[in-house]
């Protein structure tokens, strides 16, 4: 069997397969391959976190100008997302993974000796778009590793949940780092972490003589994705995962730490919690693919995000402000938005095979952009459950809505 097979025409256009066996490309060992490439992002925001006032202190900076180094790094991720994806299409996988590691290494280095705000944001920088790069070529990859779409889903549901994972251990991780070691060696971390990943990529592609894609970038692949109607039910789907989760760690720590006025080992745990489920829930996703179609996890996990936020504005008004009232349902939120984040990435890529790189640039951008602007309107509103809450509904509410203006043109996708 040849390694490129094809098969009938999606929105017009045919779409190559990729009959990559088993045992040529065994998950453990593709794990190894994509998870560094997809949680680098996570790595370089979530290390970062906790070293802020360090490095505040030892730039002679206050910490708000630090912490606005974290919003240009997602800017240039969003925006790098746009750049590189059609870029990583036409020159190919292989040579982009390669630009992006030694953007990321160069980044961290420049990091490593950074003497004032300049130096450090130019770090960010690369290191930003060294990360979009990866982050595309990861998922891209993972679209077009295996003939099996069970086997698709399986590896989507783990590297989102590697992200989710990072969430909980890099921030408690920097912490302890940093009582024995300077803010700059997280630079150095970074940077050992990027040239493993590198070896490893040299070795997995040289030991199974595969490439990654080097196909031109094809116009009408890509509008046959902008004309599909999947790809705005569930580019919405990927929209609404990453706003609420992006709304919880701009809310949760005001309401937590100075509403609640919880202990900061408290809100860690509280944080692992819900972090947690996030990766559960993304693990799960597979499993589920048995017995539901795409859109139908879709919805489910729709709802679930309604009723946390229901049950969040319900607890408040008949409790007030509680612990509990605030745990519980944002725990059932990010369930839910775990639920939907491998589903409806999937829903969207599912019909493609090529040009993942810009069709993941545009549901990437599409979602940091979003996201944005969705937690922003939350700061606006005020820190408080009652604007968690609503906007969980209306998020909710807002796939029911496309479902329905939809609902004769989405197709169901089962295993």
């Amino acid at each position: 069997m040849s390694l490129m097979q094809y098969h009938p025409k999606v929105g017009g256009v045919m779409q190559p397969q990729t009959a990559f066996s088993s045992q040529e490309s065994s998950l453990l060992s593709v794990l190894f391959l994509l998870i560094p490439w997809c949680t680098m992002f996570a790595c370089c925001l979530d290390l970062f976190i906790p070293a802020i006032p360090a490095i505040a202190s030892d730039l002679h900076m206050t910490v708000e100008r630090v912490q606005s180094l974290q919003s240009v790094f997602m800017l240039c991720l969003g925006f790098g997302m746009l750049v590189i994806g059609p870029l990583s299409d036409m020159l190919g996988h292989y040579r982009v993974i390669h630009y992006a590691m030694f953007s990321l290494i160069t980044g961290h280095l420049i990091g490593f000796y950074s003497i004032d705000y300049h130096l450090i944001i130019f770090a960010r920088v690369l290191e930003a778009f060294g990360s979009a790069s990866i982050l595309l070529i990861a998922y891209a990859c993972a679209r077009n590793f295996y003939s099996v779409p069970f086997q698709t889903q399986q590896l989507i549901s783990y590297l989102n949940g590697s992200v989710g994972l990072c969430w909980i251990i890099l921030p408690g991780f920097t912490s302890i780092f940093l009582s024995y070691f300077s803010w700059r060696y997280i630079f150095i971390l970074l940077t050992i972490t990027t040239c493993f990943s590198l070896i490893y990529t040299q070795y997995y592609f040289k030991s199974r003589s595969k490439s990654l894609s080097d196909e031109l970038f094809n116009w009408d692949t890509l509008k046959a994705f902008l004309h599909n109607p999947n790809t705005y039910f569930y580019g919405l789907g990927c929209c609404v995962t990453q706003a609420t989760c992006f709304t919880f760690t701009v809310q949760a720590p005001i309401i937590l730490l100075h509403q609640l006025k919880i202990s900061y080992f408290q809100f860690s745990l509280d944080f692992s919690i819900i972090a947690l489920s996030f990766s559960l829930s993304n693990f799960y996703f597979s499993a589920l693919t048995k017995y539901l179609s795409t859109k139908e996890i879709v919805l489910t996990s729709s709802l679930i995000i309604m009723f946390g936020g229901c049950l969040m504005s319900i607890c408040y008004l008949m409790l007030g402000l509680t612990h509990l009232g605030f745990l519980i349902p944002m725990m059932m939120i990010i369930l839910g938005s775990g639920l939907m984040c491998s589903s409806a990435l999937w829903g969207a890529i599912q019909p493609f095979k090529t040009n993942m790189g810009s069709i993941m640039a545009i549901l990437g951008s599409a979602r940091f952009l979003f996201s944005s602007l969705i937690a922003l309107l939350s700061s606006f509103f005020g820190f408080s459950v009652t604007s968690i809450s609503w906007i969980a509904i209306l998020l909710g509410l807002s796939l029911m809505l496309s479902d329905i203006l939809q609902k004769k043109q989405i197709i169901h996708q089962y295993a």
